[in-house]
């Protein structure tokens, strides 16, 4: 079951609402154009499409790269649940992994999510399993933690089985903690329990 919180669809209808009214003012724009190219000014309306497309090229790929950043902003601040770096096929090379699961955690803390997440590491044929999390002074703290004898020379499809297993626990006991939370126990009643105190 997904749940996408509130702020996060109040970003995603922003987003929409300005795609919207930019393609609309693009059209009338057009309609512009057509209607100064039929009163005869064709130099003049040949200019302002040139000063549309341009316009366009310029105005959508820097909009688009802004929203998406605004997005993953807002994603990250709002994130209550772990997050889980993996690898995901045999052949990635672990130093991409480990980029990206240092990223993870300067970016939550970059942020300012103040929720506890924990980022966990979990490569293929490692013995360890590394997570690190912000703590309330906002520090990075970090925990290793061994994995079963055996892991180093298990299959991808071993270590796939293993990766979900781990998720599923550590899913449950973050549901267990969030519950026990007062900022998080309505939120996870509601949306994961699908209970309503009060009601």
């Amino acid at each position: 079951m997904t749940t996408i919180n509130k702020q996060v669809a109040a970003e995603i209808k922003a987003q929409s609402d300005f795609w919207f009214l930019y393609r609309a003012a693009n059209v009338a724009a057009f309609v512009f154009i057509c209607i100064v190219t039929n009163n005869g000014h064709e130099f003049v309306a040949f200019m302002l499409l040139i000063a549309q497309i341009v316009t366009n090229v310029v105005v959508v790929p820097r909009r688009i790269a802004d929203f998406d950043e605004r997005l993953k902003h807002v994603t990250f601040k709002t994130q209550l649940f772990n997050l889980y770096v993996t690898t995901l096929t045999p052949d990635q090379p672990d130093e991409f992994v480990t980029a990206t699961f240092h990223g993870t955690i300067e970016y939550l803390r970059a942020v300012g999510n103040t929720h506890g997440v924990k980022v966990h590491l979990f490569m293929f044929r490692d013995v360890n399993v590394f997570t690190k999390w912000i703590d309330p002074n906002g520090r990075v703290q970090t925990k290793i933690t061994a994995r079963p004898d055996g892991c180093t020379w298990q299959s991808f499809d071993e270590y796939l089985i293993d990766v979900d297993e781990f998720k599923r626990v550590d899913h449950e006991q973050r549901l267990r903690e969030l519950r026990k939370d007062n900022a998080g126990f309505h939120w996870v009643n509601e949306n994961v329990f699908e209970q309503t105190p009060g009601k």
